[in-house]
């Protein structure tokens, strides 16, 4: 199967009824490359590349960033909402909220220990 030609079409509903074993296809709207198989005698079109997904456009925004000082350190908590907007049909998906915390020490910002002066 090496040097094989890919063929384009518009749509997954464009792909031919038949082909030739391993003929491969890419359907653009759906960002799916397929190629044409025989398994247990059924011949079909199978998607190759299952996980890929071009179509999407991840935001993130600050949510609750706070910032809490003791006598000892200085701790930033972050946290981070997602969601996923699919640019076919502009459906959205939110992910889950992401968080982590940096924490400084007091004695580093007192020292100059972070170039703060």
């Amino acid at each position: 199967m090496l040097n094989q030609t890919v063929q384009i079409v518009n749509a997954v509903a464009d792909l031919p009824k038949t082909a030739e074993i391993n003929d491969f296809f890419y359907c653009k709207t759906e960002n799916i490359l397929a190629v044409y198989t025989e398994i247990d005698s059924v011949k079909q079109w199978k998607q190759i590349n299952p996980d890929t997904d071009t179509n999407t456009d991840t935001t993130v925004t600050g949510l609750d960033n706070t910032v809490t000082v003791n006598a000892d350190n200085i701790i930033i908590t972050f946290t981070l909402d997602q969601t996923t907007t699919n640019e076919i049909d502009s459906s959205t998906t939110a992910l889950p909220q992401k968080s982590t915390t940096i924490t400084i020490p007091i004695a580093n910002i007192i020292e100059g220990g972070l170039g703060l002066d």
